[in-house]
Order: structure tokens, then sequence, then C-alpha cells
């Protein structure tokens, strides 16, 4: 998901120079761990918690949008909750379509390797 993550940042740059880049190779202040290690923990986290709280909706429009918003939403609040260098509107915004496409590839893997009802 890491990989997946930073293709969609290096695509979103080349459409846009003001989305901000990632710096991988500063420690996280929570953890002290680098940043690619600490997102693929939050989003193995992220996707234990909405896999188990959402297991029950059916495939369809619903199952696709409620993960792809709430993949957006949730892990963009927590990055910025735990972030210390502040926010811009454009890195938010570059936050919150990186982190809708995880919640639509995590939504994606977890149907096609069939998570229990």
């Amino acid at each position: 998901m890491v990989l997946l993550d930073m293709g969609v940042l290096g695509l979103l740059r080349r459409v846009s120079p003001a989305v901000p880049g990632a710096s991988w190779l500063h420690p996280v202040p929570l953890l002290q761990l680098p940043p690619w290690v600490a997102a693929a923990l939050w989003g193995g986290g992220g996707a234990m918690v909405l896999g188990h709280l959402l297991r029950k909706l059916a495939p369809g429009p619903r199952y696709w949008s409620v993960w792809i918003l709430l993949g957006a939403v949730l892990l963009t609040a927590a990055a910025l909750g735990i972030g210390r260098n502040g926010w811009s509107p454009a890195g938010v915004t570059a936050m919150l379509e990186v982190n809708g496409a995880w919640g639509l590839c995590t939504a994606a893997l977890l149907r096609r390797f069939g998570v229990q009802r």
C-alpha cells in the first residue's frame, strides 16, 4: 500500500506542482520510525479496523463509496492529528486523494481475498 500511496502522490505532483512532496526520510514524531514504516503500520491497522466494521456491507456502489470516503477522511484526520508540520490546503487535498485511493485499493484487496462476513 505504501507503493500505491507513493504512486498516487507522484501522479498528483505531475498534475499540480503545488502538491507537497512526501518527506520519507525524517522520523515520525510519535514513534520515531521512518515515515514509510509508520505509513505501513497505520495503513494495516486502519484496514483491520475498517475491515471489521464494514464486513457486512454488500458489494455494490455503497461498499466502494463508503471505503473511499472513510479511508480519505479517517486516515487524513489521523495524519493531521499526528503530524507536526501543520498543513496547507494543497497538502490536505493531496492527503484526501491519496487516502481515498488507499480506501479503494484496500476494499478491492479485501473483496478479492474474501474477507469473512
